[in-house]
């Protein structure tokens, strides 16, 4: 180190600039790196399907509502709890019986055949569910007597 002129260190290896044919070699083919049509066409469907994605998403984000500024002025004072308005102080026997009138008009009932057939589902149901209790005490009965001689 003694002999270098200002301390500098020069490589021993210098590295060499490439040549023109180095150079040449390293180039990427143009023709390798062309798209398809094809590929272009699936590039932009994927694009659609993530906008649409996107879209959903900001679609799905709750709406933010506005809020009224207090004091908000009611059209009525809020009733007291002890005053009972005439719905909620119950209603007379003839109102009661007006009113379930008016609800059983609402109501619609099975033709003849549905109710048949319904007789027939719930029968069959039955019988089935019968059958089943009917084995297991069977079993159980038999289980028990062999257990207990």
């Amino acid at each position: 180190m003694a002999g270098e002129p200002n301390g500098s260190i020069e490589p021993e290896d210098a590295v060499s600039k490439p040549s023109g044919d180095d150079l040449g070699e390293k180039l990427i083919d143009p023709k390798a790196h062309e798209i398809s049509a094809s590929d272009l066409a699936d590039d932009v469907a994927e694009l659609d399907e993530t906008t649409e994605l996107v879209r959903q998403a900001v679609a799905a984000r709750p709406v933010k509502r506005e809020r009224a500024n207090a004091p908000v002025k009611k059209d009525a004072p809020t009733s007291k709890r002890d005053v009972k308005s005439e719905e909620e102080s119950g209603a007379s026997p003839v109102t009661f019986v007006k009113q379930s009138v008016a609800e059983l008009k609402k109501t619609v009932w099975p033709s003849g055949d549905d109710v048949k057939q319904y007789f027939i589902v719930v029968l069959i149901f039955v019988l089935f569910v019968m059958t089943i209790v009917a084995g297991l005490d069977f079993l159980f009965g038999w289980g028990i007597l062999k257990w207990l001689g």
